[in-house]
C-alpha cells in the first residue's frame, strides 16, 4: 500500500519523466505542454494503474500520522497537483490534453487550478469552460478545485463595490532644515503581482493626504 510522505511531489515529478511526458512538462508548471493529445487518449480507454489506490477515492493514498506507528488515517488523502490555466485552456475543449495526460499518465486524484490568462472568473464564458473541465475530469476520476481569489475578478468587484477598493499607505520622511515651507510629491504607483500578472494591473484611482506628523529625532535615533 502506498504511503504518503514528504517526497510525494518529487515522486510525482519523477513519475512524469519516467512515463515520457515532454521535457519541461510538470503539473506544477505554468505552461504544461504534454505529449498526449485528446485524440491519442481515445486509444486508451482505461488508464494503467500507476499506484495502488485507496478504495473510494481515485488518486489517493492513506497517510500515516505522527505518533500512530502503523496506524493509518481513516480518510485517504488525494494526491494533489497544480494546474494553471493559460490561453490555450480557454479554447474549445482546450482543457482536454492536460486532463488526458493527468488521468492516463499520473496517479493524481485532485487538481487545484488557477488562472494565468487575462480573463475573470465572473465571465460567463470562463465559468462555462471551467464547468466543462470539472465534469470531464470527474468522468476520469479527477477532482478539480478552482481558485476563486478576488484578484481573478478585480473589475467585477470594483463595479459592484466601488467604495471598497484596496488602499496602499505610503510614508515619506522629509528633513526640516529650519523655518519655512517644505514641499514634496508622492506619486501613485501602478502595481501588479505574480498571481495575476497577465490581467490589468492595479490602476491608481485616487490619492489623498493623511495626517502629517512633526517629530524630533534624538542623537541616538
Amino acid at each position: 500500500m502506498a504511503q504518503a510522505n514528504p517526497l510525494l511531489v518529487l515522486s510525482t515529478l519523477a513519475l512524469l519523466g519516467a512515463l515520457g511526458v515532454a521535457p519541461g512538462t510538470s503539473l506544477l508548471a505554468a505552461s504544461p505542454a504534454t505529449s498526449l493529445s485528446a485524440n491519442e487518449a481515445a486509444d486508451y480507454p482505461q488508464a494503467p494503474a500507476a499506484v495502488e489506490q485507496s478504495p473510494g477515492m481515485p488518486g489517493s493514498a492513506p497517510a500515516e500520522l505522527p505518533g500512530s506507528e502503523g496506524a493509518l488515517a481513516m480518510t485517504p488523502y488525494p494526491i494533489v497537483g497544480c494546474w494553471f490555466w493559460g490561453d490555450r485552456h480557454f479554447e474549445p475543449e482546450g482543457y482536454k490534453p492536460f486532463l488526458d495526460a493527468s488521468w492516463w499518465r499520473t496517479p493524481l486524484g485532485l487538481l487545484t487550478a488557477s488562472i494565468r490568462a487575462p480573463v475573470e472568473v465572473t465571465d460567463p464564458k470562463v465559468h462555462d469552460q471551467i464547468r466543462e473541465a470539472v465534469l470531464y475530469g470527474r468522468e476520469h476520476g479527477l477532482a478539480i478545485a478552482m481558485d476563486l481569489d478576488v484578484r481573478l475578478a478585480r473589475q467585477a468587484f470594483m463595479d459592484r463595490h466601488p467604495d471598497q477598493m484596496q488602499e496602499l499607505l505610503r510614508l515619506r520622511e522629509t528633513p526640516l532644515e529650519g523655518p519655512g515651507d517644505v514641499s514634496f510629491e508622492i506619486k501613485s504607483t501602478a502595481l501588479g503581482d505574480h498571481y495575476t500578472y497577465r490581467a490589468t494591473g492595479y490602476v491608481p484611482l485616487s490619492g489623498r493626504l493623511v495626517p502629517v506628523l512633526s517629530l524630533t529625532v534624538a542623537a541616538m535615533g
